[in-house]
């Protein structure tokens, strides 16, 4: 049974289906499951990722008739016109389009008990990664099994993977004194992020109780697992949660505890060196310059760290404030300055660099309002904590536009919140 505050839910066999599959598309390790759900897809993933959220849809007869969703495809087209005129070029965002009715038709389906069932369907997912994870570092000749039985249809930094697991590249393992533990994530701090999420969610509904609670346990020791700066950062604002969620007395024995234990996360030499590699400074700047221009030489695609992206991001928004470089990156100061092949997977400042300064704020304000009605279902206190978890998300990956975080972030518009 499914319990979120009042209401109680029957588990469904279906519903889990349906969000494994959607995981399994989030973490885009393969090249079946590489890209976003979207419509423009061609190739059979992008097929299957479309065809589960139809199935989806006609399953549990949701209907496309809702104020809201027409009322966000029309907010959408207005811009989209602006952008045609400013181009001077029709501009159709069919992928934004498709995120939004895909997040509708995911809300519509699963309602509230959206976060049950990502929670629980992260933690069988995770307790299979650690299982399988743990073998591959004591059992030698584990890594060859996985990657003998893995497919030819890898993706990202992966040796291996078989949908619900992969292993890391071995080069890229080198973090502490194994592999990093990268899930059914094409890499591990993108695994890292699910997570997160999954173990705020499993906080908020367990009232912040840790105790009988075995899944925010499994959660926390596979967190710590993918040796991810992105996940150590977001569970010290989860820990902070949690702390402003408890008694007075249990605050001071998780605070004595969590202090040396967050201090000596970034102690570990990966930490370390991830932090003074991303420090932002003149010389960092020059150096992410000659390297995006030889890059640009080369005509070979460049991924910069997390902080040169937010910061060239930042630069594409000052270059078009008011409606953005739109869903074209070749219309982008970085596209015109290097060429399109430098990617910037940031997603906190993209949202104003693609959108705009009015459009950008609102995205924004949705993200916010959805945190607030999180807040209050689960009785969290502390409303922003949602939001800023999320968008700590983003600093590393452009999640603001994936269906599921829709239709977990527009429930409060979506649904009836009385009778969802």
């Amino acid at each position: 049974m499914l319990r979120l505050k009042s209401t109680t839910y029957k588990s469904d066999i279906y519903k889990e289906f349906f969000m494994y599959a959607f995981l399994i598309f989030l973490g885009g390790a393969t090249t079946l499951t590489r890209y976003k759900m979207t419509i423009l897809q061609s190739d059979i993933g992008g097929i299957i990722a479309v065809l589960l959220v139809i199935s989806l849809g006609v399953r549990y007869r949701v209907k496309l008739w809702n104020k809201y969703l027409f009322i966000f495809l029309g907010i959408l087209s207005i811009w989209a016109i602006l952008q045609s005129f400013k181009w001077n070029k029709l501009v159709i965002p069919a992928t934004l389009y498709w995120d939004i009715v895909a997040g509708y038709v995911i809300c519509m389906a699963y309602k509230r008990s959206i976060f049950k069932y990502f929670e629980k369907c992260m933690y069988v997912l995770c307790v299979i990664a650690i299982f399988l994870w743990g073998l591959s570092f004591l059992l030698p000749i584990m890594p060859s099994i996985l990657k003998a039985i893995s497919p030819n249809w890898i993706n990202g930094l992966v040796e291996s993977n078989i949908l619900v697991f992969g292993l890391e590249l071995p080069d890229f393992g080198a973090a502490l004194f194994f592999r990093r533990n990268v899930g059914f994530a094409w890499e591990p701090g993108r695994f890292a992020c699910f997570i997160a999420i999954a173990a705020f969610i499993n906080l908020a509904m367990f009232k912040f109780r840790i105790r009988n609670n075995s899944h925010i346990w499994v959660f926390l020791l596979t967190l710590l697992s993918t040796q991810s700066t992105t996940g150590y950062v977001i569970l010290v604002v989860i820990i902070l949660a949690y702390l402003f969620n408890v008694r007075i007395y249990i605050k001071a024995l998780v605070l004595s505890m969590s202090i040396p234990f967050v201090l000596y996360l970034f102690t570990l030499p990966f930490m370390r060196d991830k932090i003074d590699n991303y420090m932002i400074g003149e010389d960092r700047n020059e150096t992410f310059v000659e390297v995006a221009d030889y890059k640009a030489d080369q005509d070979v695609v460049y991924v910069p760290q997390r902080f040169d992206g937010l910061l060239w991001e930042w630069y594409n928004f000052e270059k078009e404030p008011l409606l953005g470089y739109g869903t074209d990156v070749n219309y982008s100061y970085t596209a015109k300055r290097f060429n399109n092949k430098v990617v910037l997977y940031n997603g906190v400042i993209k949202i104003l660099a693609v959108f705009g300064v009015f459009w950008g704020l609102m995205v924004y304000f949705l993200y916010y309002k959805g945190s607030v009605y999180f807040s209050s279902l689960f009785n969290v206190k502390g409303s922003m904590f949602f939001f800023i978890i999320f968008f700590m998300m983003n600093v590393s990956y452009a999640f603001y536009d994936e269906p599921v975080f829709l239709a977990m972030f527009l429930i409060p518009f979506f649904t009836n919140s009385k009778g969802c």
